[in-house]
């Protein structure tokens, strides 16, 4: 099983046409390490709240990125699905992040809308390709990383 924290956001629901909670589950800042208050992994967040993590002056803080440090002028993302809290809906979504905030969603979709190629997706405006970071790209081609 892997490790993972949730990420919760309200967005209009088209099952419920009510705005509701969803939850999307996100590699980032999720370890079986921890400090004082317990595992950086299995913790709930909302969206523009700061994870938890290891201090910024700490060797291990720049791996809450699972492929390194963030690079100048490039915005970490993650794609995921993202679920109703109500009546269990599930959507495309993807995730901005700025240092261990969850900053804002970009994306919120139809599943069927999922990019087959997030490097050539038309949600992408500049940020984290596969291509900008060799060690993903070593991940992914692994089998390591969706």
């Amino acid at each position: 099983m892997g490790l993972f924290n949730t990420i919760r956001f309200e967005e209009e629901c088209p099952s419920c046409a009510a705005p509701r909670i969803f939850w999307f589950q996100t590699k980032y800042a999720a370890s079986m390490d921890y400090d004082k208050d317990g595992r950086f992994a299995l913790n709930d967040y909302r969206l523009g709240e700061k994870m938890r993590w290891w201090p910024k002056d700490s060797p291990e803080y720049d791996l809450w990125l699972p492929w390194g440090p963030p690079r100048a002028g490039i915005t970490p993302y993650e794609f995921g699905v993202a679920t109703c809290q109500v009546c269990g809906l599930e959507r495309f979504a993807r995730i901005e992040f700025s240092e261990l905030v969850p900053k804002r969603v970009s994306a919120f979709a139809p599943i069927s809308m999922w990019p087959r190629d997030p490097d050539a997706s038309e949600f992408d405006e500049p940020s984290v390709l596969v291509a900008d970071y060799p060690e993903l790209a070593a991940m992914v081609e692994r089998g390591e990383y969706p």
